[in-house]
């Protein structure tokens, strides 16, 4: 028996197109890009001028926009089967926040054109509800960050950003600590906090003393117990 093409395999396995008929996917086969980006390249933007949706294949992309301080502040990380583009698809703008979307590590994206992706959503009702549901939560999320960042102390927003972390990236150990699979630098950390590498690293500092976060060979971040991290998330 014949093997499904790497393409159709992977969008067969994805949440948004896994219901939909091989035909439909074999249409959008023809039409989808594939891209190579190495580390820190700007993939896209948020403004009217894109015209393609986003999936990633492999690899890590930071959302970045840039706060009232005028500081880059990292608000999502997009890895493996994210996706991302659907909000100019649908016409959705939000007044006065430029993201622009960055390569953290080498990544492998597919793309494919608005103008062939919505021939799919005129025909399947409940993929286009699907793909509007998830603009609709991406909304949300960025709401919801953006008033825990403009009201919370460093530490509390720390915590959250150690919590998204493990959440996306984390892997439980044998001895039930965490560690983070993805190189977390402090300047990632202060673009994702919102502060100055200096107050990530002081603050840091106080977090190894109390036995909250530690580092693996200078590397990987390693959470001992994530109910710490819970706890300070909620002071």
């Amino acid at each position: 028996m014949p093997q499904p093409c790497p393409l159709i395999r992977f969008l067969s396995n994805h949440d948004l197109f896994q219901n939909l008929y091989k035909g439909y996917l074999r249409y959008l086969k023809k039409y989808i890009i594939i891209e190579s980006f190495e580390a820190n390249r700007l993939v896209c933007t948020n403004n009217q001028r894109e015209k393609y949706f986003y999936i990633i294949k492999k690899g890590t992309i930071k959302i970045i926009h840039m706060n009232g301080k005028g500081q880059n502040q990292v608000i999502d990380l997009l890895t493996k089967k994210d996706h991302f583009g659907e909000m100019n698809l649908f016409g959705h703008t939000i007044k006065n926040l430029d993201l622009y979307y960055y390569t953290h590590t080498d990544t492998v994206i597919y793309k494919i054109e608005y103008k062939r992706l919505k021939k799919v959503l005129a025909l399947l009702p409940e993929f286009k509800k699907c793909l509007h549901q998830s603009l609709c939560k991406k909304i949300e999320f960025l709401h919801n960050l953006l008033i825990n960042n403009a009201y919370s102390n460093l530490n509390k927003r720390i915590a959250h950003s150690l919590l998204f972390l493990l959440f996306k990236f984390g892997k439980q150990t044998i001895d039930g600590s965490y560690i983070i699979q993805l190189k977390v630098t402090h300047r990632l950390l202060s673009e994702m906090v919102g502060t100055s590498r200096e107050s990530i690293t002081k603050a840091f500092r106080s977090l190894k003393k109390m036995g909250i976060v530690s580092f693996r060979n200078n590397k990987t971040l390693l959470v001992p117990d994530i109910g710490e991290i819970k706890n300070l998330a909620q002071k």
